[in-house]
């Protein structure tokens, strides 16, 4: 979104992440902070996990919007 560009919102934006509960992380052997790719039609982005107890299992919190993820189209199933 163009509000992420302004200064003042851009030095308190986390970088983008993928968002995982614990279960999901440990399924998929992953830790906080290690990089996750996925496939969007074709479309590889990879970006760090994040792990939340805040996030329903089987899900996965995808920024969109943020840096290198613009123009995604949402809702979308994905297959790990």
């Amino acid at each position: 979104p163009l509000s992420a560009l302004a200064p003042a919102i851009a030095a308190r934006a986390q970088p983008a992440h993928f968002l995982l509960c614990a279960r999901d992380a440990m399924f998929l052997q992953l830790r906080e902070g290690d990089a996750l790719e996925l496939d969007f039609g074709g479309e590889k982005h990879s970006l760090p996990v994040h792990i939340t107890d805040d996030m329903p299992e089987a899900c996965i919190g995808i920024p969109v919007g943020m840096s290198g993820l613009q123009g995604l189209r949402m809702p979308r199933e994905l297959a790990l």
